[in-house]
């Protein structure tokens, strides 16, 4: 155990700033945790939830961190030309660190609910989870970086650490899922990280096997750029009901589908995230797009599929919601978006995700259609800036390849490539609470009622039609893109605002307010989280989920139909047939299917998930 120690506070000795500001963590050490010969073949029962131990030593001194103030005028050697040297301001012992302590407790409760793990044997927590405040160099936008000291031998974490930038302590109560929840998302953020997600050695559930690399990531060129995905099980089934595509075709070869990883950002960012422009809300982006006073940012089954791909963690699903960018069931006939995993994205995102205009209009931000979110939650602001000539910096790889970055030619763009320089919605304020929406043209919060996928009524007291009386705004399937011109008691004239699809809009609010009801990773690709997928109807947003499932069911059951015997037979006879020729028309594209080292053989791969 002295041994252990002294490596540990050995290894926290070794991270080191770069002289470019990159915060470079040591190397996990690896500890054999598991007598030989055992874990083999572990059932579900093996699984407990997560033990964890939060640890304060490098906080209150008990041990030493060197970019950490503990005196006044000790220096710090941050970079080879940067020092600091602390004042009695800096002193983490000064600091109030009452809310970062809940944080963490919240992090800590939230977790051991979440996660279940195979128990590290004969010690009372699975992972020791130590907690740091050190100084950044000057001008970093860094909030907080996580990271594994030692793991054991199947790569799940023992002991990890979290160095929060000492001017990013929060100075309010962080609760997840709340308004207050911008600093808890980010240390669960960084608590994915110090988990080792996105490593590159995977193995099975329940078994000691490692399935290979290749099978695990894979990497292409499309429309001029490198991609790279993680492939693992649930990355892939994540894909499949995702994006509704089975392989990814490549210029070079062929992907299994799976998750892209982020190919932007800085040293920090890139590989070490899911992509930004595809998985926009989910806490796991190389960049938190919230803030304090607002909820935006989500754990997803995004999170959950690169957690699982590990073999190490089991996500209690039912904590998580789903990811609503991109999502089929956000859509009209519950389908997927074309081309929305590999497209480029102005020119396959729904327009309603992205900002449109290129010019800055004379009227109020909450009375223009841009400034709703994509998901009718929240109004939107953006990163964009004026496209110039430059071609350096953050406008590097725009430059290399317009096509994918910028084929409308557009003058504004997000300066992120992260984003692949798109014009996303950047919530700003008015996260709508449950129940809630708004539409293009009057960013307000407002109460919505659906009636199924027929017509939607957002109750708006405060506006008048032009005949001088009150209305709400209805929105009608006859006439989705219909334009309502009102007035508001808000604003000295009128404006028109303009409808949504019934069934986009319902479809979509549904999704963004809901906690997954069903595992969204259930290999059969025909679960679905909205009950109301047949157009059943949508309950009064007001309501929770289970009063939603309590009215499908009742709606069902007035719905039985008494087949005669006879049909039953004929059917079952019918059904017979189509399956027997389905087997022989299978086996023969079987037996006649070229094979090439470039392309994936999809039934090899699956049985290389499956432990021998």
């Amino acid at each position: 155990m002295l041994f252990m120690l002294f490596l540990l506070v050995k290894s926290f000795d070794n991270a080191y700033f770069t002289d470019d500001g990159q915060l470079i963590l040591p190397e996990p050490i690896v500890v054999d945790t598991y007598p030989y010969g055992t874990r083999q073949n572990l059932d579900e029962s093996g699984w407990k939830n997560i033990r964890i131990k939060l640890n304060y030593s490098y906080i209150t001194g008990e041990l030493r961190e060197s970019l950490s103030c503990y005196e006044v005028g000790q220096v710090i050697q941050l970079t080879s030309s940067k020092s600091v040297t602390c004042t009695k301001e800096m002193i983490v012992s000064n600091k109030d660190l009452t809310n970062l302590t809940i944080a963490m407790n919240n992090l800590k409760s939230f977790a051991e609910k979440f996660l279940r793990v195979i128990p590290t044997p004969n010690q009372d927590y699975d992972i020791e989870y130590f907690v740091k405040i050190i100084r950044y160099p000057r001008g970093s936008d860094v909030i907080a970086k996580a990271g594994a000291l030692t793991r054991d031998k199947f790569e799940r974490p023992l002991q990890a650490h979290v160095l929060i930038k000492d001017l990013e302590l929060p100075n309010y109560v962080s609760e997840f899922e709340t308004n207050t929840s911008a600093f808890a998302n980010v240390m669960f953020h960084e608590f994915t990280h110090a988990l080792y997600a996105l490593q590159q050695n995977y193995h099975y559930r329940n078994s000691t096997l490692f399935y290979p690399e290749r099978r695990a990531f894979c990497s292409m060129k499309k429309y001029g750029k490198t991609y790279k995905f993680i492939t693992g099980p649930y990355s892939h089934i994540f894909a499949q009901k995702h994006y509704g595509i089975d392989v990814f075709e490549g210029d070079d070869k062929n992907c299994t589908s799976g998750i892209e990883i982020e190919d932007g950002g800085g040293p920090d960012t890139k590989g070490f995230h899911i992509k930004a422009s595809r998985f926009y809300s989910d806490l796991n982006i190389g960049m938190s797009t919230q803030s304090n006073g607002m909820k935006f940012e989500r754990i997803t089954d995004a999170t959950i599929a690169i957690l699982q791909d590990t073999g190490n963690y089991i996500c209690n699903w039912s904590m998580a919601q789903p990811l609503v960018w991109g999502n089929p069931e956000s859509q009209i006939g519950g389908k997927p978006i074309k081309d929305f995993a590999l497209g480029p994205p102005q020119l396959v995102f729904p327009k309603h995700y992205l900002k449109q205009q290129d010019e800055y209009q004379m009227i109020p931000f909450y009375y223009q259609p841009d400034y709703v979110g994509f998901d009718f939650k929240y109004f939107a602001l953006d990163f964009g800036l004026q496209r110039g000539s430059d071609c350096s910096g953050d406008w590097e790889k725009l430059c290399t390849n317009q096509e994918f970055y910028n084929p409308l030619k557009k003058n504004r763009l997000c300066h992120h490539d992260i984003f692949d320089y798109t014009m996303v919605k950047v919530p700003y304020e008015a996260y709508c609470e449950k129940g809630e929406a708004m539409i293009p043209g009057y960013a307000y919060c407002r109460k919505y009622i659906c009636n199924k996928y027929e017509s939607f009524t957002l109750i708006t007291p405060e506006l008048k039609d032009i005949y001088g009386n009150q209305t709400n705004l209805t929105c009608t399937k006859e006439n989705p893109n219909k334009i309502i011109t009102a007035e508001s008691t808000y604003y000295s004239g009128y404006t028109n605002i303009t409808c949504v699809h019934p069934e986009l809009f319902c479809r979509t609010v549904k999704l963004s307010e809901m906690h997954f009801v069903r595992d969204p990773l259930d290999p059969d690709l025909n679960v679905r989280q909205l009950d109301d997928y047949d157009n059943n109807i949508i309950n009064n947003s007001n309501n929770n989920n289970e009063t939603d499932e309590k009215s499908n069911s009742t709606n069902k059951s007035n719905n039985i139909i008494k087949i005669v015997i006879p049909c039953v037979v004929v059917g079952v006879i019918i059904i017979a047939a189509i399956i027997i020729t389905v087997i022989v028309i299978r086996k023969k594209r079987h037996s006649n299917k070229d094979k090439s080292d470039n392309d994936i053989e999809l039934n090899d791969q699956q049985n290389d998930y499956l432990p021998n």
